[in-house]
């Protein structure tokens, strides 16, 4: 259960590049009340952790190199936490660069998503999503602690067991 409240880095790879879908995801952004935005420069950004949400403002990525991009990007990503934080990547790709992403995503253990910048409305229903499946990997990552020392208590009561029946004079 969450203590604390959402927090998504926000990460511009062009601050000098500008255009209306731009300025529309910044206004529904700031929109977002329910969560903590913070602004960031890069992946190593010491105001990076924690973040349970990366926002990427990608439109500067060209198509050709947007596969190539993204599994850079995943790989610095991935690289930070033991829990991979998911991603919203604001991007304008072709179609079939948005489908060759299906591959790259089934095979990964990452969750990302790539927005259109004409589909910025549909923005906060994919920002709830993503941070509902961080939480549940934050859930998944307790339930598996909780099972390794349910484990190890199980193997020392047998191992107290089994000294008992080997000590039958301990009884």
């Amino acid at each position: 259960m969450r203590t604390r409240r959402s927090r998504a880095c926000v990460l511009n790879l062009d601050p000098k590049f500008v255009n209306l879908p731009k300025i529309k995801l910044e206004q529904e952004l700031r929109a977002m009340v329910d969560i903590e935005l913070v602004e960031v420069k890069s992946l190593e950004d010491p105001d990076f952790r924690p973040c349970d949400l990366v926002i990427v403002e990608a439109q500067g990525v060209s198509n050709g190199a947007f596969q190539a991009w993204l599994s850079s990007f995943q790989a610095r990503l991935v690289a930070q936490a033991d829990i991979w934080v998911p991603s919203l990547i604001v991007a304008d790709i072709s179609v079939p660069e948005a489908r060759e992403l299906m591959e790259h995503a089934v095979k990964s253990n990452w969750y990302f998503d790539v927005v259109q910048p004409a589909h910025i409305d549909s923005l906060p229903v994919r920002v709830a999503n993503l941070l509902r499946i961080h939480d549940h990997l934050h859930e998944l990552r307790r339930y598996s602690e909780t099972l390794d020392r349910l484990q190890d208590r199980v193997n020392m009561l047998e191992h107290e067991v089994n000294a008992l029946r080997l000590d039958p004079g301990s009884r």
